[in-house]
């Protein structure tokens, strides 16, 4: 019964998001990002570890903490568009995938 009800929840969310403009979606994912990476440590950590680990003591702390705000920022811009995807139309997608070969 919970799965439904939070089942129904996101789409309720997905279809309120999709009312406003595509710029206004994408400042709002941008703005979770930012406090997810704000409030959620654990995967910061993870990230610095990761990279401290292939870039051994070669990488700043300053950059460090960008690629980890990028990385967010990536996420949820993946996520955003993974929800607008269900509402292109032929000609859109069209417009967006290109084939070669």
């Amino acid at each position: 019964m919970l799965d439904r009800l939070q089942y129904y929840l996101v789409l309720f969310l997905i279809r309120f998001l999709m009312l406003f403009p595509r710029g206004a979606r994408k400042g709002f994912f941008k703005f979770l990002a930012l406090l997810t990476y704000l409030f959620y440590s654990k995967n910061k950590k993870v990230i610095e570890a990761n990279l401290r680990y292939v870039y051994d003591d070669k990488i700043s702390k300053k950059e460090i903490k960008r690629i980890q705000k990028e990385c967010y920022k990536k996420l949820f811009l993946n996520i955003l568009s993974i929800i607008e995807s269900n509402t292109y139309t032929k000609d859109e997608l069209k417009k967006i995938v290109t084939f070669e070969n």
